[in-house]
């Protein structure tokens, strides 16, 4: 953190501190580095219980005239409400034109915003494609039974670009989605198998945007990050800061912290996103002025703990990796039964067979094997596109146990 950056979050701290309730109890005066490094992380239920949907809330800091008011998906917990000042949503949507050309589109482009309409993405996209000068076709949908007509209306429209959620776009390539020239992705975590069939189907390379509906953009990929889990951070925009979760100290690798640097309405100071990541220092092939940041996954949600067993989706996709015909996508529902609790764990895959899935779980893994041996596992084989989403994306983990 340099000088002039410190200066800007000093001053943010301090305009928050003044103007919100809620920071006005959390915040102390900003001197020096350690001073900011030792400030209290805003959580995702801090958003919850002190934003509400009537614009009003103590971690607000004026009136939400002239702004907009953006819900999250719920995939990680209860939905919370984000206030974003017009000026804000520009910013935004200035990054998501940024993630467009870096992932080849251009003003000729016929470019299909796939979002659901209304939603943060829907919404950032829009602009951003206007932005690019390119032509847009607001196709997304909020119903996830409508793909036979969403299909019909692109096959007749024939974009050349698409943006929108991966788990969206593997249903609407089933149902006869046309190739495209480029494909720009968001919103959810984007697996190797899941990418191998998607660039396949659709004849184009995928790009990623980095970011959530309450801090908006944070990162982009340019040509040379394009298939990894790299990404340019937006530091106009952002700081984003890397954490031991053990110490809270900063670290190399751990928690990533976000501090908004342009977010006044509703002040985003070292904000617990719920991811892991890596600091990258060697930058980028490509010449683009921005710090590299290893996106890890999720530090939250992607794990869970039934009957004295820790079970972690990442390491069920790995155990899995070699058995033929398995979908990309799966999804792991764990409920309480009058036997006790059970996991079942549905994969998508033409073909497949059940007993060779079971059993590369229970050997490769041995949480899996402890479930497998109480009689606890069960295993399915599904048609693509049959798993349930929410809100358009593919949760992992569906914990179906009463509260």
């Amino acid at each position: 953190m340099n000088e002039e950056l410190f200066g800007r979050i000093a001053a943010l701290c301090a305009y928050a501190a003044e103007n919100s309730p809620f920071y006005s109890r959390t915040l102390c005066s900003i001197r020096d580095r350690s001073d900011f490094y030792s400030l209290p992380y805003l959580t995702a239920d801090d958003i919850r219980r002190h934003v509400n949907p009537d614009g009003t809330g103590d971690l607000l800091t004026g009136p939400v005239c002239g702004s907009v008011v953006l819900g999250s998906s719920g995939i990680s917990g209860p939905q919370k409400i984000v206030y974003r000042e017009f000026a804000e949503q520009h910013r935004v949507s200035e990054g998501l034109a940024m993630a467009m050309r870096l992932a080849g589109f251009t003003k000729e482009d016929r470019v299909a915003n796939l979002f659901p309409p209304g939603g943060p993405a829907w919404i950032g996209a829009h602009e951003a494609i206007e932005l690019l000068g390119a032509t847009l076709l607001p196709h997304g949908t909020t119903m996830t039974g409508d793909v036979a007509e969403q299909v019909r209306l692109l096959q007749w429209l024939l974009p050349t670009a698409i943006v929108g959620w991966p788990s969206m776009l593997v249903r609407l390539i089933a149902g006869g989605l046309p190739p495209v020239r480029a494909v720009l992705c968001g919103g959810e975590a984007l697996h190797p198998e899941m990418r191998a069939f998607m660039e396949k189907s659709l004849g184009a390379k995928i790009s990623l945007a980095y970011g959530n509906t309450e801090c908006g953009m944070l990162g982009v990929q340019c040509e040379v990050l394009r298939g990894t889990g790299r990404y340019h951070i937006l530091s106009r925009d952002v700081f984003l800061e890397i954490i031991d979760p053990g110490t809270g100290m900063p670290a190399d690798e751990g928690e990533i912290l976000v501090t908004h640097l342009h977010r006044r309405l509703q002040p985003l100071i070292r904000y617990r996103l719920g991811d892991r990541g890596r600091r990258v220092d060697s930058g980028c092939l490509c010449g683009l002025a921005l710090p590299v940041l290893e996106l890890e996954g999720r530090s939250e949600e992607l794990q869970v703990r039934v009957g004295g067993v820790q079970l972690v989706a990442d390491k069920v996709a790995a155990a899995v990796r070699a058995v033929p015909r398995v979908g990309e996508r799966f999804q792991i529902r764990v409920r309480a039964t009058d036997r006790g609790e059970e996991v079942r764990i549905l994969f998508e895959g033409e073909g497949a067979s059940r007993d060779s899935l079971y059993r590369a779980l229970v050997e490769g893994e041995p949480s899996l094997r402890a479930l497998g041996d109480q009689g606890a596992l069960v295993v399915e084989v599904v048609s693509r596109g049959a798993i349930p989403t929410k809100a358009w994306k593919t949760p992992r983990i569906v914990d179906e146990r009463s509260p």
